[in-house]
């Protein structure tokens, strides 16, 4: 939705994948963009995160991400067994209780 400049006024992701699809990119971006990622994340590593950051700083697009030191991908998902991670799950919900309060008016 960010890619396609969805008229919003933010975008949270909780554990994504990055992978920008040939053809696309954040141009169009119109809202704040904010990521919530464990470091740990095999689906995708550090490597694809820090992608994502130059794209959005070349698209000039308002950005935020916190990172979760050691965490899996899916540190949200209770049912995930050993992937799940309360405090990770815990600081990312303030994170994105912080971000609406800041975004949406």
């Amino acid at each position: 939705m960010a890619r396609a400049g969805m008229e919003v006024d933010g975008f949270v992701s909780f554990h994504g994948s990055f992978e920008t699809p040939a053809g696309q990119d954040y141009r169009r971006t119109q809202g704040r963009v904010l990521i919530l990622h464990g470091s740990d994340n095999p689906v995708a590593p550090i490597a694809d995160v820090a992608q994502l950051a130059a794209e959005l700083d070349a698209a000039q697009v308002e950005f935020e991400m916190e990172i979760y030191g050691g965490v899996d991908h899916a540190l949200t998902v209770w049912s995930a067994g050993d992937h799940y991670d309360g405090p990770a799950d815990r600081k990312a919900w303030r994170a994105l209780l912080t971000f609406l309060g800041e975004t949406i008016d």
